[in-house]
């Protein structure tokens, strides 16, 4: 039971972000049930081969027995805690019972916590994806593979054992792939027609001042011919200024668009692991209330 005590645990840390940022629930509801309603069978394909390269990672470097690999600050210490105690209840009689009892209330709690994780989940994917993969979208091989590095290891936050962190790299490397392959396809296409961001940097750099000062001139220039003309200078001058804000915006449409796309594997995959995390524990509440009664 170290592994519901885990979960129990998690779920509880986890609880405190959503009372903290209660007024933020509903939208982050809402943007997640819009995810989820965008997920197709690619998505779906890639998050597979994420979760059976991570539990086979996983799996091989657990298997070493090496202590370091097997060490998460919370698990560790649960699993120790939950062989001591399951070690000392006796097989019948009032203890037996009641430990009997706070096992299947603490399933059903983990149950309803990760059903109410699952309603939100995508939007803490969406922050992981903008986090990790969106800043290396155009960076060397190397540095995405860092960056998929520190991505596992920073889920030892959460108190998993180091194996796990290490197998979760090969996770991120999933996602980066989708962003990835993406970001790539979008940059392909035509930027001449984009929109152009009038609150981004280059356009209040290389555009705005120009726009102004043909704010300034548009009433003179039908009656001054030199006027005019250098309207239309200013006019030629601002095109490459355009251009600019345009292939930028172009490049954040395409990188946005790549982090939406990676977002859905992310979200696939946390939806598939917590499926059968609530498979898996609802089997055995089912089973610990019939065998109870």
């Amino acid at each position: 039971e170290s592994i519901m005590l885990f979960t129990f645990f998690w779920l509880l840390i986890i609880m405190t972000t959503f009372i903290t940022s209660r007024d933020k629930i509903k939208q982050w509801q809402k943007f997640s049930l819009d995810v989820y309603k965008s997920i197709r069978f690619r998505h779906i394909a890639y998050a597979i081969i994420g979760i059976v390269g991570v539990i086979t990672i996983f799996t091989l470097l657990w298997n070493t027995g090496n202590k370091i690999l097997q060490f998460g600050w919370i698990i560790t210490p649960l699993m120790n805690s939950s062989d001591s105690v399951s070690d000392n209840i006796p097989e019948d009689g009032t203890s037996y019972t009641t430990a009997i009892v706070i096992v299947i209330i603490m399933a059903i709690s983990v149950i309803a916590g990760l059903l109410f994780l699952l309603s939100a989940l995508p939007q803490f994917a969406y922050n992981e994806e903008n986090s990790f993969r969106k800043p290396y979208l155009d960076k060397s091989i190397w540095e995405k593979f860092k960056s998929c590095v520190v991505f596992g290891l920073m889920h030892l936050i959460m108190g998993i054992p180091v194996a796990a962190a290490i197998g979760l790299m090969f996770g991120g490397a999933v996602f980066m792939f989708a962003a990835d392959r993406e970001f790539s396809k979008r940059l392909q296409d035509d930027y001449s027609h984009t929109d152009i961001n009038k609150k981004s940097d280059i356009y209040k750099r290389y555009v705005q001042p120009y726009d102004k000062v043909q704010e300034l001139m548009s009433p003179y220039i039908r009656n001054n011919q030199e006027m005019k003309d250098v309207y239309d200078v200013i006019s030629e001058t601002k095109k490459s200024g355009t251009k600019m804000c345009q292939i930028s915006d172009h490049r954040e449409h395409a990188a946005q668009e790549a982090i939406m796309e990676s977002t859905r594997v992310h979200a696939a995959y946390n939806a598939i692991i917590i499926g059968l995390a609530i498979t898996i524990r609802t089997v055995s509440v089912i089973g610990s209330i019939v065998s109870f009664f």
